[in-house]
C-alpha cells in the first residue's frame, strides 16, 4: 500500500477510520447508503475481510495494524 497514490486508494476506499495512531481501518462501502460517525464506530469493530501490519513512518509509532471491511 506503500507505493498506491492516495487519489488510487481513495477511489478503492470509501472511508478510512483512524482508530488511533497505530490502527486504521479501511471500508469498502458496497450499499448505497452514508455513513455517520456512529455507524463507522460499529463497521469498525466487525470482522475484517483482511487484516495486517506494515511499518510506520509516524515517529514513536513503529507498526501499524489496518484491516480492510466490507459492508
Amino acid at each position: 500500500m506503500v507505493d498506491l497514490p492516495i487519489d488510487t486508494i481513495k477511489k478503492i476506499f470509501d472511508k478510512i477510520v483512524i482508530v488511533d495512531q497505530e490502527n486504521y481501518v479501511f471500508i469498502i462501502n458496497t450499499t448505497d447508503k452514508s455513513m455517520e460517525k456512529d455507524e463507522l464506530k460499529k463497521v469498525a469493530e466487525i470482522n475484517p475481510l483482511l487484516e495486517s501490519k506494515c511499518k510506520a513512518k509516524n515517529k514513536g509509532v513503529e507498526l501499524i495494524s489496518w484491516k480492510v471491511v466490507i459492508i
